[in-house]
Formats: structure tokens, sequence, C-alpha cells
């Protein structure tokens, strides 16, 4: 694991990796990409916590581990419209998570957050264009 750290030493500094700032139902939340391979593999392993305003963004994507981590997040499960199928709360660390058949890509956030409502379920998660 310790090369590993030190091959992938932050959350958006591999190539790869794309952060931008995306109006959500949950408000502004800065979406980090991780589109490559390696980005995808690395995921938040390493890192000691995301903000409040962050959210890491994994497709295509239909499951998540959370072996090595060293906290609980929240997941926000979306099709490939941008709906939002399903919402997994407190997943904790060294656990494993299978999304829904239909699931394209998987938003992880902290749970430092408030917890996400299921009510969220059925509705578009990015409010205009996913920038």
């Amino acid at each position: 694991l310790y090369f590993y750290r030190d091959w992938f030493p932050s959350l958006c500094h591999d190539e790869g990796c794309v952060s931008m700032i995306t109006h959500t139902l949950l408000g502004e939340i800065e979406i980090i990409s991780a589109s490559t391979f390696f980005t995808r593999l690395k995921g938040l392993l390493g890192t000691k916590a995301l903000s409040q305003s962050q959210a890491l963004s994994i497709m295509p994507c239909r499951s998540v581990h959370t072996i090595g981590m060293r906290y609980t997040i929240h997941l926000v499960c979306l099709d490939k419209t941008g709906r939002v199928v399903a919402i997994k709360q407190n997943l904790q660390p060294y656990r494993f998570y299978i999304a829904p058949n239909n699931t394209y890509e998987i938003l992880e956030f902290s749970a430092a957050i408030h917890p996400i409502s299921q009510s969220l379920v059925g509705r578009q998660f990015f409010i205009g264009d996913k920038q």
C-alpha cells in the first residue's frame, strides 16, 4: 500500500482526473471525475476525507468497495441519463456495495454531510447541464 499511495499521491492530480463545480439536487458540488482505469481503481484510497462540498464520480461503475479507506461514505447511483436510481447511506470502511443493474455512475460523498434523502430516487441529479 505504501508504494500505491506514493504512486497516486492525491485525489485529483492524476492524468484522467477532472474536477468541476456542478449544480445538483444537493447544491453546488465539486465533482471529481475518475475516468481512467487507474483513477477508478484508486478511487478515494489513501485520502483522509472529502470535503462536504466534494464528490468523486466513478463511471462506468456498478460496484464500489471501501477496503483500505479510513472513513464512511454515502453513495448516489445514477443511470446513463443522470437520474438517481439508488442511494446508499453510511458505507463503512472494508465493505462492498453492488448497485442496481441500471447504474452507470456512482457518486461518492463524505458521510460527514447530512444524510442524503431517499426521496431523490427517480429525480434528475444534475440541474442544468453537467459541465
